[in-house]
């Protein structure tokens, strides 16, 4: 009949409920806000004072490699891709090849994670064993594209043992999306009803084509129009009133239950989806930055242990850099700001220290490398 059948969870109905409004409102929220993380490539030791010209070659390199990870797409671009996938599909895949131009020696592109297949006898023992096979809806031998385990870099969301695949947030919520879905048309149906709330009774049956003239006299000439309503040859019938659509029939609680469960399926609080009402500063502070602690952190974390262990260790054999997102551990940049101020009101930390932890270039002046009571020593002397 046409009609596309959503009741299978397939990576084409996952895709289609991601860009529903709830599901996209959460997967914007965690993608966005990694997006908007500062990275860097740094040594493991995170001293950057004490490094060698060749080791900070290749940290420009790096950081050139993925700033312009290939010639079309920029390093925003090209993760954006990687994590709608993660989200929604449970895996980010990246194709890296490795190129002979010192100043960005790895080039970046996405792969389709719904179209890789994993081959489950594959074995580390044999590295020129195929691991991945691409689906590209050829016929024949062009078919499937293999892959080798170090061809691909292949990310997964809540790992499982059962299978090599990975499962997506959007997997997760697939059954109350599909659910959600169905109420909202229900309620938008009954909500935009424009019928009239009246029925026209006549105890006495009627002849069909005089139903049918009263029908299109109602439908052409008195709705929407300011007209004498004049109607001959019948006796006048009686008005029924239908009661009409309430807030009940919308049945709101179970459409904010449904959000709440789409919510915990992306690990977000369901203020974050836009559910509670009346939140109080104090509290939505709270909740935002659990939001960022329990959704964004570990994604952005998964992501910069991918980047650090495949491309910089395993492809460019750089193993004393690693990928890194910076402001991590603390979102909030008031409290960061308070916590530095306490540490430089104990004498633990130097300006310049404090502007080091907040990614903020230092300053060129020597009272700028003091405690605060080495300050105030200077001060009174």
């Amino acid at each position: 009949n046409g009609k596309v059948s959503w009741s299978g969870n397939t990576p084409y109905n996952a895709r289609r409920f991601s860009n529903t409004p709830i599901p996209r409102r959460a997967i914007n929220l965690i993608k966005n806000a990694v997006l908007s993380l500062k990275w860097d490539i740094m040594p493991i030791e995170d001293d950057v004072e004490n490094v060698d010209d060749d080791t900070l070659a290749r940290i420009k390199a790096a950081k050139s490699s993925f700033s312009h990870p290939n010639n079309t797409d920029s390093f925003q671009t090209l993760l954006e891709i990687g994590l709608v996938d993660f989200c929604t599909l449970g895996a980010m895949v990246l194709e890296p090849q490795v190129t002979p131009d010192p100043r960005r020696p790895i080039k970046l592109w996405n792969v389709d994670s719904s179209t890789i297949r994993i081959f489950p006898t594959w074995t580390e023992s044999d590295p020129d064993e195929a691991r991945y096979a691409q689906m590209t809806g050829l016929k024949g031998e062009r078919g499937a594209i293999l892959f080798t385990d170090a061809e691909l870099m292949y990310l997964r969301d809540n790992p499982k043992v059962d299978t090599p695949f990975g499962t997506g947030k959007m997997e997760v919520a697939f059954q109350s999306v599909q659910a959600f879905l169905g109420i909202q048309e229900m309620s938008g149906r009954a909500g935009s009803d424009q019928v009239h709330k009246t029925f026209l009774w006549w105890e006495q049956g009627q002849a069909p084509q005089n139903i049918d003239i009263v029908r299109s006299y109602l439908t052409n000439d008195v709705e929407g129009q300011s007209k004498v309503s004049m109607v001959a040859g019948m006796k006048p019938p009686e008005v029924v009133d239908v009661v009409a659509v309430g807030i009940e029939d919308l049945l709101i609680p179970w459409q904010e239950m449904l959000i709440r469960m789409i919510a915990n399926a992306f690990d977000l609080s369901p203020l974050a989806l836009g559910l509670e009402k009346d939140v109080n500063r104090s509290t939505g502070e709270v909740l935002d930055d659990k939001d960022f602690r329990s959704a964004v952190v570990p994604v952005a974390t998964k992501v910069q242990e991918a980047f650090t262990r495949f491309i910089l260790h395993r492809k460019l054999k750089w193993t004393d850099l690693h990928f890194v997102f910076l402001g991590l551990d603390d979102p909030d940049q008031q409290t960061k700001m308070a916590m530095q101020s306490q540490l430089f009101a104990m004498n633990c930390a130097t300006p310049n220290g404090i502007l080091k932890n907040l990614g903020l270039p230092k300053l060129d002046s020597p009272f700028a490398d003091l405690l605060q009571i080495e300050m105030i020593v200077i001060n009174a002397e």
